[in-house]
């Protein structure tokens, strides 16, 4: 069996390297090809196209790089076409994905959509194209499975495959625990995001507030794609800071607290039981047309499946480093943080067990 998986963001790079290695286990003389990052690489697989070259978020980032978009897509089309595979897996990254499900579609390809487009927040238009242009659609979220049925789309629902990564944390090595340089001193963890443009705008903001708290070790948690220069210029100092690549679960289970760009992490987080403020800032255009068209309360994932704010969530204009001070002080707490963790239990209950990739690998495979 031959399969292209397209995944353009972070987050879809680890989703699709757990797949992979399940499909993998299951299949091993699979071929893959694929667009994905590090982690997706090291499961095996050629890798097509990295995705340090395709993240753009923001409606004025998306724009500025529209030729680059066009390229990309251009080229996505002629690499699937020359591999011929018997399936393409999609993964989140719908301003792209969906153009491509059109086009896979019409060469006669069958396409599963894995992750799909938020859209009960915002652009519910997407809902027929989902229909129209995919055969499978596999949700991660609990509610969306009854949102889609609602609108005559019969998806799937195993988990979420964040539960997987717990075994994530057996095989980070060099636990934080034992590590010299972190006994004394409380963790303050910074997941800035996985984006150059995020750690430009959030990371100064995270860490000037948490450089006014002496009493914790500040531990950011960096993506490989990023080099060092990128988190210097957004304020990471190494005699200050420490700065750790590809070790988000160890720093997350060892912190006392955390600072999170919204996103992916901010549900690895609640999964490890890490109290947490959210952050988020991004070009004031994309904010103000964003604020238009989005239809939720809330931005974080936590929030939006607990459908109520259970972390503070400090957004665009919103986010200064003298309101995340106060935050952070008022998680240090323990009422604060208690009810954080005591909400995050029951989300993980909401979320299934491990096993999610597994499932879905094996949806996939059924239809060799």
């Amino acid at each position: 069996m031959r399969l292209f998986i397209l995944a353009g963001e972070a987050s879809g790079d680890l989703h699709g390297s757990h797949l992979m290695q399940s499909i993998y286990a299951k299949a091993p003389s699979t071929e893959i090809m694929f667009w994905g990052g590090d982690l997706m690489t090291n499961a095996g697989g050629t890798c097509a196209m990295h995705i340090r070259n395709t993240s753009f978020m923001g409606f004025v980032e998306v724009v500025k790089n529209l030729r680059t978009i066009g390229k990309l897509f251009r080229l996505a089309k002629q690499q699937i076409k020359d591999f011929q595979p018997d399936e393409l897996i999609l993964i989140d990254y719908p301003g792209f994905n969906l153009r491509m499900a059109k086009w896979a579609k019409a060469q006669g390809i069958r396409v599963t959509y894995y992750i799909a487009p938020q859209v009960w927040a915002w652009k519910e238009n997407r809902v027929k194209k989902l229909k129209q242009y995919t055969d499978k659609l596999i949700v991660i979220l609990p509610f969306e499975k009854e949102y889609f049925s609602r609108h005559g789309i019969d998806a799937e629902y195993h988990g979420h495959p964040l539960m997987d990564n717990l075994k994530l944390l057996e095989k980070e090595e060099n636990s934080l625990a034992n590590n010299p340089s972190f006994v004394g001193k409380p963790i303050l963890a910074i997941l800035p995001g996985s984006r150059n443009q995020e750690i430009t705008k959030i990371l100064p903001i995270f860490i000037e507030a948490a450089d006014q708290l002496n009493q914790y070790k500040v531990v950011i948690a960096g993506v490989k794609h990023l080099g060092e220069d990128v988190y210097q210029a957004g304020g990471y100092n190494p005699k200050r800071h420490t700065l750790l690549y590809n070790r988000t679960y160890s720093i997350l289970n060892e912190a006392k607290v955390a600072l999170v760009a919204s996103g992916t992490a901010t549900l690895e987080a609640a999964i490890l039981n890490t109290p947490m403020i959210v952050g988020y800032k991004g070009n004031p255009i994309s904010y103000w047309i964003g604020k238009q068209l989005v239809k939720v309360s809330y931005i974080s994932l936590v929030n939006l499946i607990a459908d109520e704010e259970v972390v503070p969530e400090r957004i665009q204009y919103n986010l200064t480093s003298s309101r995340i001070l106060s935050d952070l002080k008022s998680l240090t707490e323990v009422p604060a943080s208690i009810h954080q963790q005591e909400k995050f239990a029951k989300i993980r209950d909401m979320l299934g067990t491990e096993g999610v990739s597994d499932a879905i690998a094996q949806s996939i495979l059924s239809h060799k």
